[in-house]
């Protein structure tokens, strides 16, 4: 009996997915997220793809300099000039096209 080989190939991938649910999960620190502090707040900077950045924090929700701290932290760590800002109210993320 000829067995399709997409068949071989699944059975060890759930397998393992079954052996990894048992584990419990835990937080680990992405390692291109930057923290920038800027006037006593901190800010999140990860890469969102080429030549894009995210960034959250840098203040509570009433505080209109949030916005202006998330772009200047991508601007710190990405060591360009943003020019496209998207915010996000929903989860308070600001996505940024940067150009070098």
């Amino acid at each position: 009996m000829r067995v399709p080989l997409f068949m071989l190939v699944s059975i060890p991938l759930l397998s393992a997915c079954e052996q990894d649910a048992s584990v419990p999960a835990h937080y680990t620190q992405s390692s291109n997220k930057r923290a920038v502090d800027i006037d006593e707040e901190t800010v999140y900077v990860v890469l969102d793809g080429p030549q894009l950045y995210a960034a959250w924090g840098g203040g509570t929700d009433g505080d209109s300099n949030t916005a202006y701290r998330q772009k200047r932290a991508i601007e710190l760590v990405s060591h360009c000039r943003v020019v496209k800002v998207t915010p996000t109210q929903a989860d308070h993320v600001l996505h940024a096209r940067v150009k070098c």
